[in-house]
C-alpha cells in the first residue's frame, strides 16, 4: 500500500490536506512515491526539460531569466567552475574510477558526468 502524501492542515481556520513535508518521511516513502536519489542538477534539468514542453531544444533557448532554475538549466552549475590542470583531471579520474569499483557513495551514474565549457 502507498503511503498517504498529504496530511490535515487548517488554512486559514478551514480544515485543508496539505503535502507532507518531505524531509520528515522515511527513504522508503519517498521511494514508494517514485523518488530516488539523483545529482541535484539533473533534477533541476528534468524540471527545465517538463516545463519547456519535453522539448530539449526549448529548453536551451529559454528566456525565462527571472527563474531561480534558469542558469542550471542545462545541467551544469556555472557558477561554480574550476579550471584543472592536466595532473588534477587525471587524479580526479583515477578517484572516480576507484569509486565506481566498490560502488561506494563516489560512485556516480554512468550518464552523468558535468563538464565546464
Amino acid at each position: 500500500m502507498k503511503p498517504k502524501h498529504t496530511e490535515p492542515a487548517t488554512i486559514e481556520g478551514e480544515p485543508a490536506d496539505i503535502g507532507r513535508d518531505p524531509r520528515k518521511m522515511t527513504e522508503a516513502e519517498l521511494v514508494a512515491f517514485g523518488h530516488h536519489k539523483r545529482p541535484l542538477l539533473r533534477v533541476i534539468r528534468a524540471n527545465c526539460i517538463e516545463c519547456a514542453g519535453n522539448n530539449e531544444a526549448e529548453v536551451r533557448r529559454c528566456r525565462m531569466v527571472a527563474c531561480p532554475m534558469w542558469p542550471y538549466r542545462m545541467g551544469t552549475n556555472p557558477l561554480q567552475r574550476r579550471t584543472l590542470t592536466d595532473e588534477q583531471r587525471a587524479e580526479l579520474a583515477a578517484r572516480m574510477l576507484a569509486a565506481r569499483a566498490v560502488g561506494g557513495k563516489g560512485a556516480i551514474e554512468e550518464d552523468y558526468v558535468e563538464r565546464d565549457e
